[in-house]
């Protein structure tokens, strides 16, 4: 699978209304649940990258990630973060 490929499944996933747009709402669930998932404890710390990293990926001021803008976000994400690609992808059972 490619990077754009797994980035496309994770904003599909994210993108819980399939309006084609992630809002902070979409995106704060998603991490949450993804840091849970990670036995990570979310910090204020965590919480002001996460605002200041998504509010610059929003190139277009509306509040929402289309595709290519979540793209930038979570590519800055995991190199913040030091996240592995091939670890997001959904795992055979």
């Amino acid at each position: 699978m490619s990077q754009e490929q797994i980035l496309r499944h994770i904003f599909n996933m994210v993108d819980t209304s399939d309006d084609g747009l992630i809002d902070a709402d979409e995106l704060e669930t998603a991490l949450r649940e993804f840091a849970k998932s990670e036995g990570y404890d979310i910090t204020p710390e965590d919480e002001e990258w996460v605002e200041n990293a998504a509010g610059k990926a929003d190139k277009n001021d509306d509040e929402h990630l289309n595709f290519k803008e979540f793209s930038h976000f979570a590519m800055a994400f995991a190199k913040h973060y030091g996240i592995v690609w091939a670890s997001l992808l959904p795992q055979p059972k």
